[in-house]
């Protein structure tokens, strides 16, 4: 669709060019932000390779987190955090993320389970399993920070790309 702009400007060229006459009477600060080029023929060149760079833009597979934080009761227990690709996957890619003890510490409060999602073709959503220990103690509320990591996957995170869980105390 970007490729048909030119061919498209040629249609309205009488027009645009009869308007791009106009402009000049105008101020500048009524033009600001309006003008790109210094001729309709540069406005059109300016336009296709904005969008394109847009297009690429939007495209990325880029990652985020479903949720920024939350709270989880310290009992055995599974959570599962979904994280999600915002864009159309047609070849698999990799998230990889880490793990920020916090408060809580590892293997006592809670374990990771794996360090890395493979999101397939057409896969824009996995879940990211946290296990909840509970560890028996009479303890105020601990916290895990789990972090999307974008230099080791090569994807370019959003926000949320960090979560934190805050493990309350079972009777809480």
């Amino acid at each position: 669709m970007i490729a048909d702009i030119p061919a498209a400007a040629g249609v309205i060229r009488s027009s645009a060019l009869s308007d791009w006459g106009i402009w000049p009477e105008t101020t500048e600060s009524e033009l600001w932000g309006s003008v790109h080029a210094d001729s309709f023929d540069g406005e059109v060149a300016f336009l296709s390779s904005w969008l394109t760079s847009r297009a690429v833009w939007m495209s990325r597979d880029e990652a985020i987190f479903g949720v920024a934080s939350s709270r989880v009761r310290e009992k055995a227990m599974v959570v599962e955090v979904p994280v999600r690709i915002l864009a159309e996957q047609v070849r698999p890619v990799q998230v990889a993320y880490t793990v920020a003890p916090g408060s809580a510490a590892r293997g006592e409060d809670f374990r990771v389970i794996g360090n890395t999602l493979t999101f397939g073709p057409g896969e824009n959503a996995k879940l990211l399993k946290l296990r909840i220990l509970d560890d028996g103690k009479a303890e105020g509320p601990e916290t895990v920070v789990l972090q999307l990591d974008g230099a080791a996957s090569g994807v370019p995170l959003s926000d949320p790309s960090t979560v934190t869980f805050t493990i309350m105390r079972n009777d809480q």
